[in-house]
């Protein structure tokens, strides 16, 4: 093993320079980026000048901590955002190399089978349990650093936003360059939580993957603003192609297929700096009624419950006239909640019983039967006050319980 080592290391440079030809091949992630290029090279040369002392001298591989080297390139990498899968490949490939390289050493300086078998078995387990845990140090440390620089990078981006939000009239090129993204063309604002408690920003990444995804669905032609506001919610911008109707149904789906408990809030697609402002403030209220809704959607849109959210501005206020409208119906039990949806569903097909009938696939006379019931619970015939009820139903359709009378 010492014979072998020693005969690898009169070739260390060489070595180490075709393990870095070998993993910028194999890697895409670590092309283009001189830096990276330049400190890839110095964290070969280290772990296979670490490897090889182990190997020489017999230490206990388990006991030999990173090279410092190989702890700086992991921090470079996750500074520059390359996957953390880019790096356990690059320690999979480069211990591949290694191993190349140091078997056909040993079959060179070896000619007894039994001793090469032996001397293989025990170069493997040796250069395993070497990557095995330098890899284990090295991910550990990129996770912290990718930790730290996005809690630095956000907060200095959400400070930004922060500010542009708020100002009356920014200088919109200083404000793009600020935030790093474009403000003169559309955006969806949308406010993201993952209701349960996580850690280590496994919430934020849950987020952005999911924002991500949408954007992709959406063929948006440059990458979303994502903004963190805390460990578990985030607002981000979409820059949409167009004003044209958002297919929200796909949306759902791809938050659905993407995570099953994070949630969404959209505004309605608009252009500009002002553009810019006003989904984000629809997305805010939207989340606003996702957070009263019981049991609520995954994904509620502004689109769809506008007039609820202003209305629920003052939610004491809201209620109170949700039970002055709606008298009777405005129960918190089965039946009433039955005899709501029927009303709702037929009030917005225009007062057509066979179209709500459809709708819920019910019985027309059934549809009639809760129609007449729900006019009864009202107390006042219905269209003293139509727009108020349809109002009043959509109300407790998107909220539900805490709107309603115990």
């Amino acid at each position: 093993m010492a014979s072998i080592a020693r005969a690898v290391k009169v070739r260390r440079v060489e070595v180490s320079a075709g393990l870095q030809e070998r993993l910028i091949d194999a890697v895409p992630e670590f092309r283009g980026d001189a830096l990276v290029v330049e400190l890839l090279l110095s964290a070969v040369e280290s772990n296979v000048t670490t490897l090889l002392h182990v190997l020489e001298h017999g230490i206990d591989p388990g006991s030999v901590d990173p090279p410092p080297a190989a702890r700086e390139y992991a921090r470079t990498l996750a500074q520059r955002g390359v996957s953390v899968h880019a790096v356990v490949r690059g320690y999979r490939v480069g211990h591949g190399g290694f191993m190349d390289r140091s078997l056909d050493e040993a079959a060179r300086q070896i000619s007894d089978p039994v001793l090469l078998a032996a001397v293989t078995q025990r170069l493997i387990a040796v250069n395993f349990r070497y990557i095995d845990g330098i890899s284990e140090h090295v991910i550990a440390t990129y996770q912290q650093e990718r930790e730290r620089w996005l809690l630095l990078r956000s907060a200095a981006r959400a400070g930004r936003v922060r500010q542009l939000l708020d100002q009356e009239q920014p200088d919109v090129s200083v404000a793009e360059a600020a935030v790093g993204y474009r403000l003169r063309r559309s955006h969806l604002g949308l406010v993201g939580w993952v209701p349960e408690a996580t850690q280590d920003g496994a919430g934020l990444e849950r987020l952005d993957r999911v924002t991500q995804a949408i954007g992709r669905r959406l063929g948006c032609s440059a990458r979303p603003l994502f903004v963190p506001c805390d460990q578990s919610v985030a607002w981000s911008w979409l820059p949409v192609p167009g004003l044209e109707e958002i297919p929200w149904e796909a949306v759902r789906d791809v938050v659905g297929r993407e995570d099953a408990t994070a949630r969404l809030a959209a505004g309605d697609p608009a252009a500009g700096m002002e553009g810019f402002r006003q989904t984000h403030q629809q997305a805010l209220r939207a989340r606003d009624v996702a957070d009263l809704a019981v049991p609520g959607a995954q994904v509620t849109v502004f689109a769809d419950v506008g007039p609820v959210a202003l209305l629920l501005a003052d939610f004491a206020a809201a209620r109170g006239w949700v039970w002055q409208v709606l008298g009777a119906l405005a129960a918190a039990d089965e039946q009433d909640a039955t005899l709501r949806e029927t009303l709702r569903v037929f009030l917005s097909t225009g007062g057509s019983y066979t179209a709500t009938a459809r709708l819920l696939a019910l019985h027309r006379n059934t549809v009639q039967y809760r129609v007449r019931k729900s006019r009864e619970a009202l107390g006042y015939p219905l269209d003293h006050r139509r727009p108020d009820v349809e109002l009043a139903l959509r109300v407790c359709h998107h909220v539900g319980s805490p709107v309603l009378r115990a």
